[in-house]
């Protein structure tokens, strides 16, 4: 199965070599966030060495060589421990209601419209300098009532989607219940409507009297009796 090159030199000699040694490969090229282990400048093709990684990445695999193409292991890195949110969605307490394309008008300036991402990177003290400082480590715990409320209009501006809940809901209600936010433990259950009965038919006329066939019937039974005692004393 050993692929081999069979030539001559000038002394007539016959020289055989596997391929094997004209293409092997060079893996002394540590992974990113690793070290090159046992792995060296002249790998044979057909063969494989291990890398290894630094602490806290893993390993892909061994590194291999097939006739001069270097197939190399890499170093992954350690899995997030959290799944940051997507951008300015933090805002709401529900972040998979955040709106960022919604559009509302500036309540004090009528006629001027805003998506809620142009709004919310003010509120977060973006390049405009606006009211708050926060970000997606950001927690509403413990901050002040004026990043509380401009943190709170995000929702009551519809960002927030079907809950219409931001971050700070818990904590605005309680020093201004009921005016800038309300909050509670889970999203609100849309009222079920009851459908009204059907209403009775318009139209309740008693279809009009059939003729009655009873004394027609009567007459015929008199003629017929006077016909049998005719017979009878004749």
């Amino acid at each position: 199965g050993t692929r081999v090159a069979i030539g001559a030199d000038g002394a007539n000699h016959v020289c055989v070599h596997r391929l094997q040694e004209f293409l092997s490969c060079d893996a002394s090229t540590a992974p990113t966030n690793g070290a090159v282990g046992n792995c060296t400048s002249s790998l044979a093709s057909g063969s494989t060495c291990q890398p290894t990684c630094n602490s806290g990445y893993t390993v892909s695999g061994t590194s291999s060589c097939s006739f001069g193409t270097l197939t190399a292991a890499t170093c992954a890195p350690p899995p997030s421990s959290t799944t940051p949110h997507p951008p300015l969605s933090y805002l709401c307490q529900f972040p998979q209601d955040w709106l960022p394309d919604h559009s509302f008008e500036d309540p004090d300036s009528p006629g001027t419209n805003y998506t809620c991402t142009v709004y919310a990177n003010w509120v977060t003290g973006g390049s405009s300098g606006g009211p708050t400082d926060v970000d997606a480590s950001w927690t509403c715990a413990g901050t002040t009532q004026v990043e509380q409320y401009h943190v709170g209009t995000v929702a009551t501006f519809g960002c927030c989607g079907p809950s219409g809940r931001s971050a700070c809901c818990s904590q605005i209600v309680s020093w201004r219940s009921g005016v800038e936010d309300q909050c509670s433990s889970s999203p609100p259950v849309p009222a079920i409507s009851t459908p009204s009965p059907p209403s009775p038919p318009t139209n309740t006329a008693l279809p009009p009297p059939q003729p009655s066939h009873a004394p027609r019937l009567s007459g015929l039974f008199v003629v017929l009796v006077a016909t049998f005692f005719n017979m009878m004393f004749t």
